[in-house]
């Protein structure tokens, strides 16, 4: 399991367990109890690009999944849409990111992702998202080492996760600390 959306009564959590299909899963809830994990999207016979990881629900309710795409392919990662009624895919983007492994939506409804970035590490960081008709367009935010999750606080602060570098530093570089929380304001 990777990450989780929820919209209404139902939860959709993006897992990789198998490689072939790339799935979101769903639960839907009742009376307060979660039903049954159910396979609802096999997101990489839909797009043929590997990995299904980030998830969000976009200002308009539409199910927003980041395909993580190959490790060792560059820049294939996705930014899919889903009826999430329906879990047909309505369109993907790409986005240009290596390794893109979280979404979501500042209160303002800007669209921000991590790029973990294998292949290139120093790309690794904090992206605003802004989807167009083809593509999207991607704008480094901030660099962060080895990004892995993220989530808006009530008062619009991003928190973001991040494995970093547990290596010692080279003399002409500042020392990088694992296991790193990270707070950001003032984003749009």
């Amino acid at each position: 399991f990777y990450a989780l959306a929820v919209k209404g009564s139902d939860i959709f959590i993006t897992c990789n367990g198998d490689d072939t299909k790339g799935w979101v899963s769903k639960i839907t809830m009742k009376d307060g109890k979660p039903g049954k994990l159910m396979p609802f999207i096999a997101t990489k016979v839909a797009t043929n690009v590997d990995a299904p990881t980030g998830a969000t629900i976009s200002p308009d309710g539409m199910l927003v999944i980041g395909q993580v795409g190959e490790i060792n392919i560059p820049a294939d990662s996705l930014l899919t849409y889903y009826d999430p009624a329906k879990g047909k895919m309505v369109k993907h983007l790409k986005t240009g990111l290596n390794d893109f492994v979280a979404i979501g939506y500042s209160e303002r409804g800007v669209l921000y992702g991590l790029h973990y970035s294998r292949i290139a590490p120093d790309d690794g960081g904090l992206y605003m998202l802004e989807p167009g008709e083809d593509a999207v367009k991607t704008t480094k935010v901030a660099s962060v080492d080895k990004p892995t999750a993220m989530a808006f606080g009530p008062g619009g602060e991003l928190y973001i996760t991040a494995i970093g570098t547990p290596e010692e530093p080279k003399a002409d570089e500042q020392a990088r600390k694992p296991g790193m929380l990270l707070l950001m304001r003032g984003l749009k």
